[in-house]
C-alpha cells in the first residue's frame, strides 16, 4: 500500500486519459459510458486488454519505465522482487514445472530454474513435454495457472503418500 501512495501521484499524470483500469476514481462503468458515446461518433474501435499483461510483459522493459519515473532504490527493489515472486514460489518445488512464458506461450522449466527447458505455444503442450520429463525423471509436474499460482500437480514415482496395495 506505501508503494501505491508513493507511486500513485508521479505516475498517474503519465496515463492517456482513456485509461480506466485499475486507476483511482476510474472504473469499468466509466469506461463502458464513454465507449458508448463514442460507437456513434466513430467507425471504428480500438481494444487493448490487459488481462495478464505483466505475465506477458518483459520484466526488463517494465523495470526500465519505471525507473525513468521513480527514484526511490527501495520502491525499484520491491517491484523487481514482486516480479520475480513467482519464480521464488517455483523454487521450492523441485520437479518439472509448466508456467506462463513472460515472452508468450507456456514454458517447461526445472524447479529451481529461472531457463526454460522448452517453450510452447499450448499450455496443452507444455503440459505434455513437462509429463514426459516428469515420468523419466521420477518426479513431480507442477502445472501453474496464468497467475502463476498451481493448479494442478502430478507425482510420478516420488509420491510422499503413494497408495497402498490392494491385495
Amino acid at each position: 500500500m506505501v508503494v501505491k501512495i508513493l507511486l500513485e501521484p508521479i505516475l498517474e499524470p503519465i496515463f492517456d486519459e482513456d485509461s480506466y483500469g485499475y486507476r483511482p476514481r476510474r472504473s469499468a462503468h466509466q469506461a463502458i459510458a464513454i465507449i458508448r458515446q463514442r460507437c456513434w461518433k466513430y467507425d471504428w474501435v480500438v481494444e487493448f486488454d490487459v488481462k495478464g499483461l505483466f505475465d506477458n510483459i518483459p520484466h526488463s522493459l517494465l523495470m526500465k519505465a519505471l525507473k525513468k519515473h521513480c527514484k526511490e532504490p527501495w520502491i525499484l527493489l520491491y517491484v523487481q522482487r514482486w516480479l520475480i515472486i513467482k519464480v521464488y514460489f517455483m523454487t521450492k518445488k523441485t520437479g518439472q514445472h509448466v508456467v506462463k512464458n513472460p515472452s508468450g506461450g507456456w514454458a517447461v522449466k526445472k524447479g529451481g530454474s529461472s531457463k526454460a527447458t522448452k517453450i510452447y505455444t499450448t499450455k496443452d503442450d507444455a503440459v505434455e513435454h513437462g509429463r514426459t520429463i516428469a515420468q523419466n525423471q521420477k518426479t513431480e509436474l507442477y502445472i501453474h495457472g496464468k497467475d502463476g499460482k498451481i493448479q494442478n500437480k502430478n507425482s510420478y514415482g516420488n509420491d510422499p503418500c503413494p497408495p497402498k496395495d490392494k491385495k
